[in-house]
């Protein structure tokens, strides 16, 4: 289908030969007498290309400009002023209503013709960019839909198992030693993806905007000990050491004790990853000025 190209002048004769030039080259033209209907018409039916007269009554060239460039839905469409005007003042004042491009009078085909294929090839080029930033958005609401999904799927299930795990551990004290370890580690484990499932979550919040922080005083050094002493059990069975080393009066802070639990328990999990048996971690914390 050829591109449309919206001719505004108030000058009939000056619009008739405008669509002439333009209509041997294929395109299909479009024509307002005024700024009024010009607006209009790119309402009703949004053109390719705009080809604007400055010298207009009424709403003169630069104030029509200045509209449609206004509008969001317009901001990619181009305008080229057609002027008689030569003062570079006028040409900066076309500028900065939005303009893309002049013309001056009389207007030369050749050069008509080459800035109209260099605006509506650059149009062209955004108009595939919005569709496609358009597909891109589309697909990313799926895919944080099928994350929650999952995720959900995954954590409702997992709870279910971890409880019973930790009821047995509870209620079955004639379970021998061998069997609580095994049920220990399972729930071990169970915590572990469970933390996981969490951060995935967590990460889907960000990237969407949507994670509300729960800002409470939080007591670090509590917190500290109470992640090391549940990494303690899986560090001892590779062999490695785990301890931590913090300072007197290490201060409550204002932050969201869950996400922060969360980074802690990550940069565990990681360090006892790539520790080798035999091994050692220390969690230290320093209270710093500002």
């Amino acid at each position: 289908m050829p591109d449309t190209i919206l001719v505004v002048d108030d000058d009939v004769v000056n619009v008739e030969l405008l669509k002439e030039m333009l209509s041997l080259e294929g395109y299909r033209v479009d024509k307002a007498f005024n700024g009024l209907q010009a607006l209009r018409r790119i309402s009703e039916s949004p053109p390719e290309l705009v080809l604007l007269d400055v010298m207009m009554p009424g709403m003169d060239g630069f104030e029509v400009c200045r509209r449609i460039k206004a509008d969001q839905a317009n901001r990619f469409l181009p305008v080229i002023l057609v002027t008689a005007l030569k003062g570079t003042q006028d040409r900066i004042r076309g500028l900065e209503t939005g303009a893309d491009d002049f013309l001056s009078k009389p207007v030369d085909r050749g050069e008509l013709l080459a800035r109209v294929r260099s605006l509506l090839r650059i149009k062209h080029l955004y108009d595939e960019l919005e569709r496609k930033n358009k597909e891109l958005l589309r697909l990313e609401h799926h895919r944080r839909e099928l994350t929650q999904m999952i995720v959900h799927d995954l954590k409702n299930p997992l709870t279910v198992i971890m409880g019973n795990v930790q009821l047995l551990l509870l209620t079955r004290k004639e379970l021998d030693e061998d069997v609580r370890d095994l049920l220990g580690r399972a729930y071990k484990s169970g915590q572990s993806l469970l933390r996981m499932i969490n951060t995935l979550l967590d990460i889907d919040r960000m990237e969407a905007g949507t994670l509300e922080l729960k800002r409470e005083q939080v007591d670090m050094a509590g917190l500290i000990r109470e992640v090391v002493e549940a990494f303690e059990g899986p560090a001892r069975s590779q062999g490695v050491a785990l301890g931590y080393e913090l300072p007197q009066g290490l201060p409550e802070v204002e932050a969201d004790r869950d996400l922060i639990q969360r980074v802690l328990e990550n940069l565990l999990s990681n360090a006892l990853q790539h520790t080798p048996s035999g091994g050692r971690i220390a969690v230290a914390a320093s209270l710093e000025d500002g």
